[in-house]
């Protein structure tokens, strides 16, 4: 058995009314009438079929954080078997229990018109009561544990995967890379999204995707800068890394390991040439048609070969996760102390502040209690009286300033501030946990996407310029202070990729990537300090990605702030001059006419 689970959306947007539509109508092939296409089975806190997607989307709305509540796996038997209903409804029940999904809205769906039986599990992320969204870990080895339970109860033929039933131990158990490694000798490999592929999983050894993302990648995108490249001098190029670059058969590249079947996109690794439509398209004009290696560099040694080497002790690899654990636990801990004493110091400060408050007001009352005892003229008296109200409220005032300002310097600081500080001060556990938070930021710019994202790059390719190189940077927090009083800017380094991302008035803005500068909202802020950024770091001929709303944004920054800047888009070239030479009616007539930029 087998249980691919299906990947989610790039925009988000999957949608339970059109995947339970596909999952349980069909067309029959003579009269054409719309029938149901298997046997299906509901969960309790679903009323029918019918509304089942109505009722999941309800729930899915309850969660407006959660863009994409869509989990949708299935359960392939191989060819030839053929389970009962009470055997697929029981294997289904098994798999949603295990993920954790128990007490979720869910719709299983039988289908046998194929080569093998299949059912589709749709579950909702969205717990139907406390409205918070599931993410399972580890489900493809949940899943691939459950399978093998399933198979020995109920008498299926088992199947090569993460897991194997163990007769003795009478439990499935997880395989070593000894057994993995077995599995590929014997031409049987767990046929569960290419697994024995990424090596990482089972092995400690270096991943071919990123051995390729490092010199190979970085020698490739040199080469096609050069401009008068063909393909057989891009196969000499990644011979010579022991990489070959095939062409798929569904369109796209593929990049194997000479003497292995071991195979990446070469979206994945060649991102620079070869990832979106965009990219490729520029790679196969520049190359021109696609031509497979010749007989002389088939035959040529490679220089060298792609080596899985060992990345640490295996020890080590085992145990750092716990003590990197421990470690952030103490963090929290220290933290919690910490707080607490500022809390208790923070609140004797406000005691102090209050008593302050009691001996100045005090201290008034006996000022105007003097005054009504002192032989005044009436009109001296009131004068006297007016000039003794003022002092006072000023005194008040001053008193209010100074206990406010002292009271905020002992509030306590927030979690993510300690750590920051606590890492400049070369605490370990600190510094770790500050990538943790950058590794955090990142994956949820990544859930967002970059449909909202444009970025800017050098129109020469992106050399940098004065900066210096961003990995050779020590701090773990730094402030740069942008060309005279635009911004003060707080970078958060990533010490693994040497990306920084920027903050501007407390929001993620600007992620300096090396050759290009994303800019992640639409702020006028972060679009002068990027383009200002950039200038620096590439000069003022500039190349900018993104769509045509967003591209003319960026024209009529540079030219509203009088920035000295030349853009490689002949469109934005013309919207930029039309701005700084104040044509706002030619600008709007030419917009309308043309209607859009070029790539």
């Amino acid at each position: 058995m087998l249980a691919p689970i299906a990947g989610s959306r790039r925009d988000g947007k999957s949608s339970f009314r059109t995947l339970t539509r596909y999952l349980t109508e069909g067309r029959d092939p003579v009269t054409d009438e719309i029938v149901e296409r298997g046997e299906h089975l509901l969960s309790d806190n679903l009323l029918s079929r019918e509304t089942a997607a109505a009722e999941m989307r309800a729930v899915g709305f309850e969660n407006p954080r959660v863009t994409d509540p869509v989990y949708h796996y299935q359960l392939c038997w191989r060819p030839g078997e053929r389970p009962s209903r009470a055997q697929w409804e029981e294997a289904a029940r098994k798999t949603i229990q295990d993920l954790g999904f128990g007490e979720h809205q869910f719709l299983v769906v039988a289908h046998d018109d194929r080569e093998h039986f299949h059912v589709h599990v749709l579950i909702n992320r969205i717990h139907p009561e406390t409205y918070k969204a599931h993410y399972p870990a580890f489900s493809k080895r949940e899943l691939d544990k459950s399978l093998r339970e399933i198979e020995h109860k109920q008498n299926w033929q088992h199947s090569p995967g993460l897991y194997r039933w163990d007769a003795q131990l009478g439990r499935a158990v997880k395989n070593s890379r000894e057994d993995m490694v077995a599995y590929r000798e014997r031409g049987s490999r767990p046929d569960i999204g290419r697994v024995a592929q990424k090596l990482e999983h089972f092995q400690d050894v270096e991943s071919l995707e990123a051995y390729a993302k490092g010199t190979p990648a970085k020698d490739l995108r040199e080469l096609l800068r050069l401009g008068k490249e063909d393909w057989q001098r891009v196969h000499t190029l990644l011979r010579k890394h022991g990489l070959a670059i095939e062409k798929a058969e569904l369109g796209g590249y593929t990049v194997r390991a000479i003497d292995t079947e071991l195979r990446v996109k070469a979206s994945s690794v060649f991102r620079d040439n070869f990832s979106g439509k965009e990219h490729r398209a520029q790679t196969e004009k520049q190359l021109g048609p696609w031509e497979p290696p010749k007989r002389v560099i088939e035959l040529r040694d490679a220089e060298q070969t792609y080596q899985p080497e060992a990345k640490r002790d295996p020890q080590q690899r085992a145990e750092r996760p716990a003590e990197r654990a421990a470690e952030r636990e103490r963090l929290k801990k220290d933290h919690r102390a910490y707080r607490t004493a500022a809390e208790k110091e923070l609140k004797r400060s406000k005691d102090r502040g209050r008593e302050e408050l009691r001996e100045l007001a005090a201290d008034q009352r006996a000022r105007r209690e003097q005054l009504r005892k002192l032989p005044f003229a009436p009109h001296a008296r009131q004068a006297a009286r007016s000039v003794l109200a003022a002092e006072s409220v000023r005194e008040r005032a001053a008193l209010k300033q100074r206990l406010m300002e002292e009271q905020a310097k002992q509030k306590p600081k927030s979690y993510r501030d300690w750590v920051a500080e606590r890492a400049e001060m070369g605490d370990r556990a600190a510094m770790s946990q500050q990538r943790g938070f950058l590794y955090q930021d990142r994956r949820r710019v990544k859930e967002k996407g970059k449909a909202d994202w444009f970025g800017i790059r050098g129109a020469d390719g992106g050399d940098w310029r004065d900066w210096g190189d961003t990995p050779d940077m020590t701090e773990a927090q730094r402030r740069h202070k942008l060309f005279g009083e635009l911004q003060t800017l707080q970078g958060e380094i990533d010490r693994r990729t040497g990306h920084v991302g920027y903050l501007i008035e407390g929001r993620k803005a600007l992620l300096d990537a090396g050759q290009t500068i994303w800019l992640l909202d639409q702020r006028e802020a972060t679009v002068l300090a990027g383009l200002e950024m950039a200038v620096q770091k590439f000069g003022p001929q500039l190349e900018v990605t993104g769509h045509d709303e967003r591209k003319k944004q960026i024209a009529l920054v540079a030219a509203k702030h009088g920035l000295q800047v030349q853009f490689q888009d002949q469109n934005m070239q013309r919207i930029y001059e039309l701005a700084r030479s104040g044509q706002q009616r030619e600008l709007e007539r030419g917009g309308q006419e043309r209607g859009g930029f070029g790539r």
